[in-house]
């Protein structure tokens, strides 16, 4: 089936509907930014503390456009490839690392991955706990709200194009 909203230029296939829609655009977004404040909001206490040498960046800022953030998606991360998008985010926030590591800082690049329908990959449990300091407790917990946000907005793009609002 051809999609919608870009008049049959793409196929209306899974993946282009959770992640490249034109018409589904407010949605992502808006999961993008609602998992972003989860993670910030579990970090931001174990970052905080005092004595702490940890710095978290969530909200880092393109050179020269100030306000805007880092894009974070690198497209869909289907069950098959969510290992390829790891490494693709990884290897592109390399710069950024190599760039601390010249300033004397050390610093790590962490990716947390989830799939388009919600799937969690392997080693962000560790990223959580490891890099963020949260307790297992905590990880799990959070794992769970942002699987449980991903599936929320995928029934709301469902019902917005079932009935045609998106």
């Amino acid at each position: 089936m051809a999609c919608r909203h870009l008049r049959g230029i793409r196929d209306e296939t899974l993946p282009h509907v959770l992640q490249h829609c034109p018409g589904n655009t407010r949605a992502i977004d808006d999961r993008d930014d609602r998992v972003l404040a989860m993670i910030k909001k579990a970090a931001e206490p174990t970052v905080a503390k005092p004595g702490s040498q940890l710095t978290a960046c969530f909200d880092a800022c393109v050179e020269g456009r100030p306000g805007r953030a880092l894009p974070q998606k690198t497209g869909d991360a289907t069950a098959g490839n969510m290992r390829v998008r790891h490494d693709e985010k990884v290897a592109k926030y390399a710069r950024v690392r190599e760039f601390l590591e010249m300033l004397g800082r050390l610093a790590h690049v962490p990716a947390l991955v989830y799939g388009g329908l919600g799937a969690v990959f392997p080693s962000n449990y560790k990223v959580l706990t490891e890099h963020l300091h949260l307790t297992k407790r905590t990880a799990n917990q959070l794992s769970r709200r942002i699987s449980t946000t991903y599936i929320q907005i995928i029934f709301r793009i469902g019902a917005g194009t079932a009935a045609g609002l998106l």
